[in-house]
């Protein structure tokens, strides 16, 4: 009886260092990996230009834009645009040039339609 039980012992041990064995063959793999890895912590108050000098870094070690952060700087491109437009037509109908609430604007420089810009 005694023997019987002793073999599923050594069968269950024989398992667990084989796992054993893939778990350090792993951890040395990534140990390896992380070797050439740097880490910095910059520490500063909100606005202080953290973000800007991880961006410029990406930038000089020419990292490659994800699929997500180009999806991301063309909503913030097109919210800038749209608020460019919006101030310029705020601006240009204070000072007389373009009133929204006429019909008849004067159009001033290329005008845009679906075909592309004409020059009036």
């Amino acid at each position: 009886m005694g023997c019987a039980e002793s073999q599923g012992l050594s069968e269950e041990l024989k398992k667990q260092r084989k796992r054993s064995e893939k778990l350090d063959k792993e951890l040395r793999r990534t140990v390896n990996n992380n070797q050439h890895v740097h880490k910095i912590l910059l520490l500063g108050a909100g606005g202080c230009g953290k973000s800007t000098i991880m961006k410029q870094m990406k930038e000089i070690n020419g990292a490659q834009k994800s699929e997500e952060e180009l999806k991301m700087f063309a909503g913030i491109i097109r919210n800038n645009l749209l608020s460019a437009v919006r101030a310029m037509a705020k601006q240009s109908t204070s000072m007389g040039v373009f009133d929204l609430e006429k019909k008849n604007n004067i159009a001033i420089g290329p005008t845009f339609s679906s075909a592309g810009p004409k020059e009036n």
